[in-house]
């Protein structure tokens, strides 16, 4: 049973990353990288062995690693292998895309039971070097940044149920996303994550894609699971425990996992540097306001300065482009600033809507942010503007901006994260302080912020100021929906999408991504033996090409002979779809009210969906939907399987009571008015006080 199996919880003595200069005196990490072959759950088979990983600095290019087996070195590899995960999760970094690395090694004459790797990196000189005399010198020893020990498979060791940390030697204070596998019978159903002792909750988890020359049972399933844990601080040490249930047998627990609590990494900005930073740009904002025409616009409309994260396809992306068409058709004129551009760029300017791409800010460079706060008040001011309406919480620089402008905001938040995880999500660690103090500060300044569901405005309240927040439930174009049925005949879509009258067709619509769950959803899909030889497609509509995730759901349905789901890349047309199926479906464990369930609704179809944030204020059980628990593969299942059970007339019945409920609820007018009164009042107040 179980695993012989554990990342090493031991550091090796020597090498050190320590050069002196720039770095010197600095609490933040400089290498960071890890081996993700062999896979701690599986272990490694003697012969020849591909060891890789990544490893990235933040401040010198990484020429090379050298990786050795119980003390001996036994091979070396450059450093060039894309990994974009890396570049996401670890900005900071310097090459973060570029820092693969793989070799092969030969452990045909291993022994014994268990063997260690470690991985050390060979760094490029310093770029700050004084003079070529002291070239040699910058090398200095190779710096180690990874160690795992893994037990040795032979033939016909099968693994029946087990798991594992992937752990780290030390972890600081604060929220950390922790990480593991386990492998059970029939598939895992639900791992729940313990920091001591105290739960932390349900883990999200993932099947892992390939393990190459692995060694599994025959019945055995591996996930991947992750949690946010919030790690305590005032003591050494933690500890973290995990059960797993799995779909078949009972409960068990996995090796549990130490680790060191250090001081909390932070910023290495000075108060005085930071104070330097900030007074220069309120002095630059400052000569920007006195510059900026002055009119008499008491009785105009709004002049609205818009700040969003992004401008490519996505469900707050089109949020907004629909409420900035209304609001224009009212008069009012809005002028756009995102930090990403995208397909809504050409499409806004096509209705008179200015857009400025800004590009992305460094997250840890006080400097970074502060420019980019500059370049939308220097938009806004250009502009004329005297209200300013953001979108989604990553917009809070431009939030600031508008602050330091003297301009009154309205803030549309969708995210169903805490502050301190958003925080984490986004700018994983070390922590940027600079950022949590500006957007923190943002928050508690805005005047008026919109949620679309109480749950999530629940989570923000105690980071905005007294009475700012309320719940606005946005709607959708009902009548672009309706001329779309008229127009278009559902038999013959189906048939030119290949599904015959009698097949019930289950929709998934929605970048395909972890926090939506489809790798989960295509599980229990295609694991449930009620479901196996029935007329049931399942449609998974928002592949984005590359995504190691939905490779991983390709690789699942290759290996299972699972013909009945269909994958289909992000596409504007999502009409087509909704009118296509009989039922839509939603696996996400962090929503707060999709824009595809209420367009869905409005096509007449019931939902079925896990019971997070706002869904259930949208969805009731058993009336125009079904509700089951999140990040549960059985609730899933059984879920699925309540659905595919259902009369197709009872189906039709729950469609209609959902068409009613949004007809009722979600009129796109009714939130624009909402929008349009409160930007006019807070522009009439900003013009009052000129």
């Amino acid at each position: 049973m179980g695993l012989r199996v554990s990342k090493s919880s031991e550091r090796p003595q020597g090498p050190t990353d320590q050069a002196p200069g720039a770095d010197a005196g600095r609490s933040l990490p400089r290498i960071e990288g890890s081996i993700d072959e062999p896979s701690p759950i599986h272990g490694a088979v003697p012969g020849q062995v591909q060891v890789r990983g990544w490893v990235a600095h933040r401040r010198r290019d990484v020429l090379g690693v050298v990786v050795m087996v119980d003390g001996a070195v036994v091979g070396g590899c450059e450093v060039s292998g894309e990994r974009p995960d890396v570049a996401a999760a670890h900005p900071a970094l310097r090459r973060a895309g570029s820092s693969g690395w793989s070799t092969v090694v030969d452990l045909s004459g291993v022994k014994g039971p268990d063997l260690r790797i470690d991985v050390f990196a060979i760094l490029a000189p310093r770029s700050d070097t004084p003079s070529e005399a002291d070239a040699d010198r910058s090398f200095g020893q190779p710096v180690h940044f990874s160690s795992v020990t893994v037990g040795v498979r032979r033939a016909g060791d099968a693994v029946v149920r087990g798991g594992c940390f992937v752990v780290r030697d030390d972890l600081t204070s604060g929220l950390h996303k922790i990480y593991g596998l386990a492998e059970a019978p029939g598939g895992v159903s639900r791992v729940e994550v313990f920091c001591e002792g105290v739960s932390a909750g349900l883990a999200r988890t993932a099947l892992p894609g390939r393990f190459e020359g692995a060694q599994q049972g025959p019945d055995s399933a591996v996930a991947l699971f992750e949690r946010v844990v919030d790690v305590p601080g005032g003591r050494d040490r933690v500890s973290m425990t995990a059960v797993v249930t799995p779909c078949e047998g009972e409960p068990f627990e996995i090796r549990p996992w130490t680790a060191r609590v250090e001081e909390d990494l932070v910023d290495a900005w000075s108060p005085e540097r930071l104070e330097v930073v900030r007074r220069r740009t309120d002095e630059t904002i400052r000569m920007i306001s006195q510059r900026a025409p002055r009119e008499d616009r008491s009785d105009a409309a709004p002049r609205v300065l818009v700040v969003t994260h992004d401008l490519g396809l996505g469900g707050g992306q089109l949020y907004l482009q629909e409420l900035l068409k209304r609001l224009s058709r009212r008069g009012v004129e809005c002028f756009v600033a995102s930090p990403r551009g995208g397909r809504l760029v050409a499409e806004l300017e096509e209705h008179g809507i200015p857009v400025l791409v800004t590009g992305t800010f460094d997250p840890h460079d006080a400097e970074s942010y502060e420019a980019q706060v500059r370049q939308i008040a220097l938009w806004a001011a250009e502009q004329g503007c005297d209200v300013a309406l953001a979108n989604t919480m990553s917009a809070f620089p431009g939030v600031d901006a508008a602050h330091r402008l003297g301009l009154e905001v309205v803030w549309a938040i969708h995210e169903s994260f805490p502050v301190p995880q958003f925080l984490s999500e986004a700018f994983p660690p070390p922590r940027p302080t600079y950022i949590e103090e500006r957007s923190t500060d943002a928050l508690r300044r805005t005047r008026r912020a919109v949620f679309e569901a109480a749950a999530t405005l629940d989570l923000y309240a105690p980071w905005l100021a007294p009475d700012a927040g309320e719940v606005v439930p946005y709607g959708v174009d009902f009548s672009e929906i309706d001329d779309y049925r008229a127009r278009v005949d559902r038999s013959r879509l189906r048939a030119e999408l290949g599904f015959s009258e009698e097949t019930l067709v289950l929709l998934v619509l929605g970048t395909i991504e972890p926090r939506k769950a489809q790798v989960n959803i295509t599980q229990a899909f295609a694991g449930s033996a009620a479901l196996a030889g029935r007329d049931v497609s399942l449609v998974l509509v928002g592949a984005k090409e590359g995504s190691p995730y939905v490779e991983a759901i390709e690789d699942y349905l290759k290996a299972s002979g699972e013909s009945r789901v269909r994958v289909e890349p992000v596409q504007p047309d999502t009409y087509k779809w909704y009118h296509a199926a009989d039922v839509l479906l939603s696996g996400s464990d962090v929503e707060s009210l999709p824009r595809s369930m209420l367009e869905a609704m409005a096509f007449d179809r019931p939902i079925a969906s896990t019971s997070v944030f706002g869904i259930p204020e949208l969805v009731s059980d058993g009336v125009d939907g079904f509700l089951c628990e999140s990040r549960d593969l059985l609730s899933l299942r059984a879920m699925l399987e309540r659905v595919a059970s259902t009369p197709r007339e009872q189906l039709a019945s729950m469609g209609a009571r959902a068409r009613a409920k949004v007809l009722e609820r979600h009129d796109p007018e009714i939130y624009t008015a909402h929008y349009d009164a409160l930007l006019t009042a807070m522009a009439s107040g900003s013009a009052a006080r000129r």
